[in-house]
């Protein structure tokens, strides 16, 4: 049987900011655990990347995902599987942390209508290289109180209905609600999941992630 390759594509909460070294820490190393090894799982994930591929006044928005070299690793493995969770850095205002002042290269969110377009261009990229693929698109873990006041759920949740709109437009695109599987966890008990910053997973939340995706998988196996 032919080892099936998972491409995870995403930014830090793919990549595994603040989770450490080792093995099983990330949710793609976890769901290659729980997959076996009739499957290889790549990570591809690139710190504080974004959806948003867009200039103004000559300077770029934000990281764009498509911009960085593990996009175009992700797409030279033509996996038979995509996995995509991207937009919690296009949930953004610019903000900074304490003076009242904006950034305007990083206020994405105010570019919210164009987020499906240049997520429909990955989609496309992925189809191109890799027709048979399929591809599973994740609403991103909530927001808590972040640290980073740029960051807000209330830009997220703006976010999340471009997602079921894709999975609807194109074929062979999934959704996966992440989003939902976190916020169904009462109370103070979300936190359990998070880093301090109120941004990131945690281990817990990685494996968390990685079960909920894993779940998904099975019910589109074949």
């Amino acid at each position: 049987m032919e080892t099936k390759r998972v491409v995870c594509i995403g930014d830090s909460i793919t990549e595994g900011f603040g989770l450490g070294e080792g093995t099983l820490i990330t949710y793609p190393s976890i769901l290659g655990h729980l997959l076996g090894n009739d499957y290889k799982v790549y990570n591809q994930g690139v710190t504080c990347s974004c959806v948003l591929n867009k200039t103004i006044e000559g300077s770029i928005m934000g990281l764009p995902y498509v911009r960085q070299e593990r996009f175009t690793q992700a797409l030279s493995v033509k996996g038979n599987i995509y996995i995509i969770m991207l937009g919690t850095n296009d949930a953004q205002d610019g903000m900074d942390d304490i003076h009242p002042i904006q950034d305007e290269k990083n206020n994405l969110i105010a570019y919210h209508k164009e987020f499906p377009i240049y997520y429909q261009k990955i989609i496309d990229a992925i189809k191109e290289v890799s027709p048979l693929a399929k591809i599973f698109i994740c609403k991103p873990v909530p927001i808590l109180k972040c640290i980073w006041r740029k960051h807000k759920e209330e830009y997220l949740e703006l976010l999340l209905p471009y997602l079921e709109y894709l999975e609807e437009t194109n074929d062979k695109v999934y959704l996966i609600d992440v989003h939902q599987a976190f916020g169904e966890i009462t109370g103070e008990n979300i936190q359990k999941f998070y880093q301090e910053d109120g941004l990131h997973p945690n281990k817990e939340g990685a494996n968390l992630i990685a079960h909920i995706i894993y779940d998904a998988l099975l019910n589109y196996a074949g």
